[in-house]
């Protein structure tokens, strides 16, 4: 996750192509490992999206209730 966190940083500038081609290359990397683990840990992909829907719902209520 360090990668991609400074692959991000780093891609912020999109005039710099290397910079974003490692973007793309460090968030396959994190997709790669995520499928590895929610098959792992047999995880479906429609329990993934529950999470993701609460998580989100959460965090707009927190930037509606920081106005």
């Amino acid at each position: 996750m360090q990668r991609l966190k400074r692959a991000c940083l780093a891609g912020a500038d999109v005039d710099d192509s290397e910079a974003y081609y490692n973007l793309f290359e460090e968030m396959a990397d994190v997709l790669i490992c995520m499928e590895q683990l929610r098959e792992i840990y047999d995880i479906s992909l429609s329990e993934i999206q529950m999470m993701i829907d609460k998580k989100a719902a959460r965090q707009e209520a927190r930037l509606y209730d920081a106005d």
